[in-house]
């Protein structure tokens, strides 16, 4: 690897890697992969009320194509939504997405 792609790949990891406390926000953007943490922690940072609202994106990628039914944006709402209830101590029959 040359120093100028290091260089551009460490500002781009720098970039995505904010080192900061959240804050408050118009909305909370949780972008679709295959790492189930991510909804996770878009939950609690509404239920923080740091944003009104929660955005998940993404369709099938390369990673989850075959691996998820649905699009990475609707299983990770599916997650939040399932996480959202057990916390709220809801009682009847669910079935972790």
């Amino acid at each position: 690897m040359t120093d100028a792609v290091y260089a551009d790949l460490a500002l781009l990891w720098g970039w995505l890697c904010l080192d900061m406390v959240p804050g408050p926000a118009d909305v909370i953007a949780a972008f679709g992969c295959y790492d189930e943490t991510i909804p996770l922690r878009a939950a609690e940072l509404w239920k923080q009320g740091l944003a009104p609202w929660v955005v998940f994106s993404s369709g099938l990628g390369r990673n989850t194509e075959g691996l998820f039914r649905q699009s990475e944006a609707a299983r990770f709402a599916a997650i939040a939504a399932y996480e959202r209830l057990v916390q709220a101590g809801y009682t009847g029959q669910l079935a972790r997405p």
